[in-house]
């Protein structure tokens, strides 16, 4: 006899996106780190990727469908990021196609230094593990 599979709650999905040791998601922060990004999903924008993946009724492979839909354009931007540290992924990323939240491991702060002998800008880059400065000299008299 021929048994109808039982349709896929959120829940079945979520676990399926997360669960699992070789994870679809696990499977997209691996990529991700290969360009040195931690990919971070807040929980309610996974729940938003299983709930789209069961409005197209393609079971567990919809979710395949719907994270490519909604990572491939920043995967790749990433390369181009300069000091791009971690990306998250809001609700907002998947219901509006809205950014994700990029975190970056520098921070820059332009300091102008008025003196009436010369003028500087300094320009100071603070990593997190070695804060470094740089002093620019962009103008004097």
């Amino acid at each position: 006899s021929i048994r109808r599979q039982r349709q896929m709650c959120i829940r079945d999905r979520l676990k399926v996106l997360t669960v699992p040791k070789n994870s679809l998601l696990k499977q997209y922060q691996k990529l991700f780190l290969l360009e040195g990004v931690v990919l971070e999903f807040q929980k309610n924008a996974l729940t938003e990727i299983a709930r789209l993946a069961m409005q197209k009724q393609a079971g567990a492979r919809a979710l395949r469908s719907v994270m490519e839909e909604y990572l491939m354009n920043i995967m790749y931007e990433i390369p181009d990021m300069e000091g791009l540290e971690q990306v998250i992924i809001t609700k907002e990323t998947i219901t509006k196609g809205g950014s994700p939240i990029y975190k970056s491991k520098i921070k820059q702060i332009i300091c102008v230094v008025y003196n009436p002998m010369f003028c500087r800008i300094l320009y100071f880059c603070l990593s997190y593990n070695k804060p470094e400065s740089y002093l620019l000299n962009l103008f004097h008299e």
